[in-house]
């Protein structure tokens, strides 16, 4: 006879799942929030559609009468206004009239790229009438998310661009054409990070798996229409289907001469018949391996499991991989065994590093002072002093609304944030706004550095200085060197993603020009809940809001199609500075990822 299940552990189980359904709920409702802001969206661009249409066709109608009247050509030599101006060229081009800036094309054209073309001067200067900033250009719009990115990585040596969003998807893009080459979907909750790592693509989520997919393999299982061939097969009569029989009815008079197959038991003859069927010229998959699992699994290296919640951030070199969850931990792991190395817990490793610190620092006289000699009341309370520097709690939860240890609906922040490492070196950003610096070799933090208010989003350092932005809608530079803040930048909404944009033949420029202040001469790239792109120049402190519609070399047909397209509304969550070719890629809240050449 089975025993009773202890009360305490239904109470337990039925907690879990209620906490479960909650968290589900919860995201139901942002995405059904992103979904209403999107219909609002829409509406007022239809809205100014309709109106821009009117107004060009009366301004058409107007200038059909003039054309009549005979007057249109003295007047061609006149200085017009440049909406007038760009309606003339239009007609006389015998294409579409635009309108002014803003007017929202109905064509829709998936091809932005105007290799080979001018730009069209005729409508540069409604650019620059509008005197807002925009970068050089807008090479490709890529779509095919229908939700928020959460995460970009590219590899310049492949070729390659890797986009991860709310869809719980991960597409692979092709640099050179634009195109979709591949989608994984092999994660079941929000995708947190993508990287690439010699010829594998790492991927980590909030289902608590990183996975390693092997690219080589994803042309063997994904069959595309390239790979269909028409085969001509000839059957006989009575293995026909009756589509075969039906589209040959027809023929049966023109084709008496047609092969015989002489059939010995029936004495008498079955025609032959040629058909034309479609297939693949891809090896199909062996179907026993087919029943346990999606081809897809086949190409999947290795699957990282251990982490109790959600993996938010990764990192992959040199044949090491370092992860960090909400479940408060930080796990280091062979990529060439996927074996742990160590685990890593921030709470217990921070608040010992502290109190091991206020014993170092009790002593007057520099040597360690006893245990027996400090009361429990005095230990606790050098602990709080040294720990009570930090500004928050080390849980997320009553940070901002929605948030919680994994971080906000747009998978922004969590308990740990965001990490880098380089050799032994870790930082980290974590939920109570500290920047930890790591010492791998003993899994301790050497240093605790405090400027944020709320959960750190995104971190990046190079050999001098650390870059990190915050859900408090600020991003700070600190100095390594002295662990001070450099300069600060507040904007007015949370900073999602940064990107470090100072490349190595810019640091050897910096050391010839000023050898004092290479430190202060990087480039920032912000992403901050807003449809601009944010550049900051930490030499000369100027900061250039960015708008996201077009780029400012994209001739007036690419500018209307990308108007159709996109409205440049929808607020950047992820941005990707690509030091190689000077370009930036950036990812929007409508799944939209938009590569700039800058």
């Amino acid at each position: 006879m089975l025993e009773q299940i202890p009360a305490d552990m239904v109470v337990t189980v039925l907690s879990e799942r209620r906490e479960e359904y909650s968290e589900y709920l919860r995201r139901l409702e942002a995405a059904r929030r992103l979904l209403v802001q999107k219909l609002k969206d829409i509406d007022g661009r239809i809205m100014q559609a309709v109106s821009e249409r009117q107004q060009i066709e009366d301004q058409l109608s107007s200038a059909e009468e003039q054309q009549r009247s005979g007057f249109i050509e003295e007047r061609t030599d006149r200085r017009i206004s440049s909406k007038a101006q760009s309606d003339l060229a239009a007609v006389a081009a015998g294409s579409e009239i635009r309108g002014k800036q803003n007017n929202v094309s109905s064509a829709f054209v998936e091809d932005i790229s105007d290799d080979g073309d001018e730009p069209d001067t005729d409508t540069v200067g409604l650019y620059e009438q509008d005197d807002v900033p925009r970068l050089r250009k807008l090479e490709y719009l890529l779509r095919g998310h229908y939700s928020a990115v959460t995460a970009l990585d590219s590899d310049p040596v492949m070729g390659l661009l890797a986009s991860g969003s709310l869809d719980t998807q991960v597409r692979v893009w092709d640099l050179e054409s634009g195109e979709c080459k591949y989608v994984i979907k092999g994660h079941s909750d929000t995708i947190r990070s993508v990287q690439f790592y010699e010829r594998f693509l790492l991927t980590a989520a909030n289902d608590n798996r990183i996975r390693m997919w092997d690219l080589s393999l994803l042309d063997s299982v994904q069959p595309g229409p390239s790979t269909m061939i028409l085969r001509d097969e000839y059957v006989p009569s009575h293995l026909r289907s009756d589509h075969d029989m039906l589209d040959q009815e027809k023929d049966e008079d023109d084709d008496d001469d047609d092969d015989r197959d002489y059939d010995e038991q029936n004495t008498g003859y079955n025609k032959l018949y040629m058909i034309q069927t479609m297939q693949s010229t891809t090896p199909p998959v062996t179907p026993t391996i087919c029943q346990c699992m999606p081809p897809l699994e086949l190409c999947c290296e290795n699957t990282f499991i251990g982490h109790s919640d959600a993996v938010t951030c990764i990192q992959a070199e040199n044949g090491t991989l370092v992860t960090g969850s909400a479940d408060k931990t930080i796990r280091e792991w062979d990529l060439n065994t996927g074996m742990l190395r160590q685990l890593i817990d921030v709470t217990w490793a921070t608040r010992s590093t502290s109190l091991s610190s206020a014993r170092v620092t009790g002593g007057g006289s520099g040597t360690l002072p006893k245990m027996s000699s400090m009361s429990s009341q005095q230990r606790r309370q050098q602990q709080h002093q040294r720990w009570a520097r930090s500004p928050l709690p080390f849980d997320s939860g009553s940070f901002i609304p929605g948030a919680s240890s994994r971080g906000t609906d747009l998978g922004d922040g969590g308990l740990i944030g965001a990490l880098q490492f380089y050799g032994f070196a870790l930082a980290t950003g974590t939920a109570d706004g500290a920047l930890r610096l790591w010492d791998l070799r003993t899994a301790q933090p050497h240093r605790q550095l405090f400027g944020h208010t709320q959960p750190i989003t995104s971190l990046r350092f190079d050999d001098r200085s650390v870059l990190t932005g915050s859900l408090d809608g600020t991003m700070l530079l600190w100095d390594l060197r002295t662990g001070s803040i450099i300069q600060k930048l507040a904007f007015g909404g949370p900073v999602t993603s940064v990107q470090l944009a100072d490349g190595q033949h810019q640091k050897q420029k910096q050391l010839k020009q000023n050898q004092h202040n290479v430190s202060y001469g990087v480039q920032c790239w912000v992403a901050a809940s807003d449809p601009l792109l944010h550049k900051y120049n930490g030499n000369s402190m100027q900061h250039t809001e960015y708008v996201t519609d077009y780029g400012l070399l994209n001739n007036s047909q690419s500018r209307a199609h990308l108007r159709s397209i996109s409205s440049g509304s929808d607020h950047i969550t992820r941005i990707l500075h690509q030091n190689h070719d000077s370009s930036l890629i950036s990812g929007d809240t409508s799944g939209i990822v938009k590569i700039w050449s800058v």
